[in-house]
């Protein structure tokens, strides 16, 4: 059966019977649904945003012009969707602000899928002040970058971070959406961080760890886990915090690393904590 006549078939369950499909099926069905989601959702937001946005704007977003009574040209396109707004809807002045101002993040976004945006910064000069803002520090786990050979879960082979079981230098400083643009984060330098890359990679696109994953693997042994999946477990784990959960010390000023609460709990992101490296092998 087909990935398609699965997804058909579930989409209209009384016609068939739930018992005849695999869990590989299903689990199909689970992840069509999720991006369905996500599709849906952006595109009711940008009918929504189209609805509050002048022609003059969006034309300036695409690099057009219209026909029509024009606004300044020298206003960017929030400014004039602003205008638009106080004018022809019963908003304050400070919740069309605010609204326009959100409406302005949105169209940014659809500007990066499109291909339109630039930041206005080299990545290198974003890197280099990223890097003194973050005291050379990855964002979510705190290590140095580029230092893998000062790093203590590198050294022990950490089982639980496996930075040396991968090819490539894991602590090579990469650039993030802190907020992803596939969640309408904005192309922002303010919304941009540094990550090393064993985190990075791990974060993905911040869709987590699927429910097959979580339940394949929670009974295992760590050692069992693909590598990439402990990344990826790894950034889930730890992607909230900002501290060691024993001793408090920041990710400003220590690497973390992860270790189960319960030993003899399942391997899974809520029998996990996160440690700094002097609290687990001191």
């Amino acid at each position: 059966m087909s990935d398609q006549e699965v997804i058909s078939r579930l989409l209209y369950p009384e016609e068939f019977g739930i018992d005849q499909y695999s869990d590989e099926d299903l689990s199909v069905f689970a992840q069509y649904l999720g991006i369905r989601q996500t599709e849906q959702t952006r595109e009711i937001l940008l009918r929504l945003t189209a609805h509050f946005t002048p022609q003059q704007a969006l034309a300036k977003l695409q690099n057009e012009s219209v026909e029509a009574e024009p606004y300044d040209s020298d206003k960017e396109p929030y400014q004039m969707i602003y205008s638009y707004v106080l004018n022809n809807f019963s908003l304050s002045e400070n919740a069309a602000r605010e609204l326009s101002y959100k409406l302005g993040h949105i169209w940014k976004n659809w500007q990066v899928e499109r291909g339109f945006a630039t930041l206005g910064i080299s990545k290198t000069k974003l890197k280099e002040r990223l890097s003194k803002q973050q005291n050379n520090r990855c964002m979510n786990c705190g290590a140095r970058f580029e230092r893998s050979e000062n790093s203590i879960p590198f050294e022990k082979g950490d089982i639980y971070k496996p930075v040396s079981e991968f090819t490539d230098l894991q602590y090579e400083k990469e650039l993030d959406h802190a907020e992803p643009i596939s969640k309408l984060g904005a192309n922002e330098v303010n919304n941009f961080q540094l990550l090393c890359r064993f985190c990075n990679q791990g974060k993905s696109d911040d869709s987590g760890f699927s429910l097959e994953d979580r339940l394949e693997f929670a009974s295992k042994d760590i050692k069992n886990i693909p590598a990439s999946k402990r990344r990826a477990l790894f950034f889930e784990s730890t992607a909230s915090k900002t501290e060691c959960q024993s001793c408090g010390d920041s990710i400003k000023s220590r690497e973390m690393t992860i270790r189960k609460k319960y030993q003899n709990g399942c391997f899974a992101g809520s029998n996990i904590e996160m440690l700094c490296v002097d609290c687990v092998y001191n």
